[in-house]
């Protein structure tokens, strides 16, 4: 307890929701028929960047969907260990080079309607992708994006047996929420980050003010009303962390406008394994001191991911 931030003890304090009885059979169903699909991944050389070799990446995903990214390896010696790095819903241009992981392979893949990996079907507006599939837990977007970081990780297994049982996790916002979804039930994941985490509190978060995609969310519900949860209990980021038995470090904010701490909180609160937080001021902003807290955080991931 921080008797000085009552903020934070809040919210490390949320009330919890109930889990679907076949919330965890629902996921492993979908893990199995998703490892039954060979991703055939293709790579691309693009040249040297900051010590490391960068290619374009492509790989197959299910319901025959065509997942492009990059991908990044050490340009002068054999990876350590292996990183699939999922991004925000503002999609991303290029890899995270600042990230402390040049020993790595690092996989960058644009989950399906964004970036990269744009559709002719699903909306790439934050807005409406996050609605896309919506009325079924089945069809829903979310799900899919959850497989996309499945499929990343057998193509990394397919290009680089040895890294099998040294593959870690990440993601931020959007990428935040999709990571714990992936990692509850993928074996071969060891380590899990999340960074402004969404996808999270769903029956709690309909009445918090919020902008961005969540308020998508919250305009749908007002309109369809509490038949919403039959799909979204499921897609629940925090539900998920509670089968999270891996190591997991959590970077929350105590403010944020587009995805509300609780979403954030409710995912670290939830961890069952042994967990790490590192607090920040605010998300999805800029903020006096926002540089210093991004550069202690990423010190902080290297230690968690045991860099020298």
């Amino acid at each position: 307890m921080d008797k000085k931030n009552p903020e934070l003890n809040r919210l490390l304090r949320l009330p919890e929701d109930k889990i679907p009885d076949d919330f965890a059979s629902f996921w492993q169903q979908r893990y199995r028929k998703a490892l039954e699909i060979s991703p055939g991944p293709m790579v691309f050389d693009r040249g040297i960047n900051c010590d490391v070799r960068v290619f374009d990446i492509e790989y197959q995903s299910t319901d025959q969907t065509r997942i492009h990214g990059w991908m990044t390896q050490p340009a002068h010696f054999k990876p350590k260990r292996g990183f699939v790095v999922l991004h925000g819903y503002g999609g991303r241009t290029e890899p995270d080079f600042h990230l402390p992981f040049s020993d790595s392979v690092v996989f960058y893949p644009c989950c399906r309607g964004l970036g990269r990996s744009v559709s002719n079907k699903i909306p790439s507006d934050p807005q409406k992708h996050v609605l896309y599939g919506i009325e079924s837990r089945e069809n829903y977007v979310i799900g899919g994006c959850v497989e996309d970081s499945w499929l990343a990780i057998s193509s990394m297994i397919e290009f680089f047996p040895e890294l099998q049982g040294k593959i870690s996790l990440l993601g931020t916002s959007f990428g935040g929420g999709i990571a714990p979804l992936a990692a509850a039930w993928d074996k071969r994941v060891n380590r899990l980050h999340t960074n402004v985490a969404s996808f999270a509190y769903y029956r709690r978060r309909m009445n918090i003010p919020t902008v961005g995609s969540a308020a998508a969310v919250q305009r749908y519900y007002a309109k369809n009303g509490e038949g919403i949860f039959a799909v979204l209990d499921y897609y629940d980021a925090a539900f998920a962390a509670a089968f999270v038995n891996i190591p997991a470090h959590c970077a929350c904010a105590l403010s944020d406008k587009v995805v509300s701490p609780e979403s954030q909180f409710a995912i670290y609160n939830r961890l069952s394994g042994s967990k790490k937080l590192f607090v920040l001021n605010a998300g999805h902003c800029d903020y006096p001191g926002r540089l210093q807290q991004e550069n202690q955080l990423v010190e902080e991931l290297r230690e968690f991911f045991n860099f020298p």
